[in-house]
C-alpha cells in the first residue's frame, strides 16, 4: 500500500513508540507498506526527528533519533514533484504533504489532521486515513501476525462499535476474537475435530465410500448419528 504520511503521524512515532504510528513505521521497515516521500517532506522529517523534546521523551539519544529518518529512506520511495498545488490548506505546511501524495500517486494520505486536507483530497481520488485506522480501514484488521481483509462499510461498523464500548479497534478485535475461540470450544463439533481426527477419512465415511465405524472415539459420535446413504 502506497502512503504519504503526515509530519504529526512521524513525530507520534518517535514519541511513542508503542503507538499506531510507530507500528505503521515497523511496517515500513518489514517492506508491508511503501511510504512516499518528497525531498522537501524528507527534510521535514528530518528537522522534527532532531528536535529533543520529541526523541527525549521515550528516552531516544541524538544519534538514534537521527537514524529514524535515516531508516525510513531506506523503505520510502521518492516522489518528484511535477504538480505543484496552489489552492489553499489550513496550514501552509501542509501543502508539501499534499503534494507529495498526488505527485506519488499514493492510495492514501495518513494524517491526525483530516480536516486540514477535507474537501481537497476527495479531487484527486485520495483517501485520507488515521494511523489508529488504517490497518482496518478498507485493508486489513487483526492482531499480531493475524490479519484479514475488510472492506470500508465494515471497518467503519467495527470502529463504530469499538467506539460505543470505549475501546480501540484493536482491543474490540481482539475481545471479538476471545469469544469466537471460547464458543468454539463449547462447541463438541469444532472439539472433535481438534484432537486430530483424520478429516479424509471423515469425509469418506460420510460419503459412503468407505465401511464401518466413523473414524475418532465412539464418544465423539452422537449414538443417534448414521451415515448418509
Amino acid at each position: 500500500m502506497r502512503l504519504v504520511l503526515d509530519t504529526n503521524v512521524i513525530i507520534r512515532a518517535i514519541r511513542s513508540p508503542e503507538s499506531a504510528s510507530a507500528m505503521l513505521i515497523a511496517e515500513a521497515l518489514n517492506e508491508r507498506i511503501t511510504p512516499l516521500v518528497s525531498n522537501a517532506l524528507g527534510l521535514e522529517y528530518e528537522a522534527v526527528a532532531s528536535r529533543p523534546e520529541h526523541w527525549v521523551a521515550p528516552g531516544f539519544d541524538r544519534l538514534a533519533a537521527e537514524r529514524f529518518p535515516d531508516a525510513l529512506a531506506e523503505v520510502s520511495e521518492p516522489v518528484n514533484i511535477a504538480f505543484r498545488w496552489r489552492g489553499e490548506l489550513p496550514d501552509p505546511s501542509d501543502d508539501m504533504v499534499l503534494e507529495a501524495a498526488i505527485n506519488g500517486h499514493a492510495e492514501a494520505l495518513v494524517t491526525f489532521n483530516p480536516r486540514h486536507f477535507a474537501g481537497v483530497t476527495e479531487q484527486f481520488g485520495l483517501a485520507l486515513r488515521d494511523p489508529r485506522t488504517i490497518g482496518q480501514s478498507g485493508n486489513r484488521i487483526g492482531t499480531g501476525p493475524l490479519t484479514v481483509e475488510i472492506g470500508d462499510e465494515m471497518a467503519e461498523a467495527l470502529a463504530k462499535a469499538a467506539n460505543d464500548l470505549g475501546e480501540t479497534e484493536e482491543q474490540f478485535v481482539q475481545h471479538a476474537l476471545a469469544q469466537r475461540l471460547k464458543a468454539l470450544e463449547d462447541n463438541p463439533f469444532f472439539a472433535r475435530r481438534r484432537k486430530g481426527i483424520d478429516r479424509k477419512a471423515a469425509r469418506d465415511w460420510l460419503l459412503g465410500r468407505t465401511g464401518g465405524e466413523p473414524p475418532g472415539p465412539e464418544d465423539e459420535v452422537p449414538p443417534n448419528y448414521t451415515r448418509p446413504r
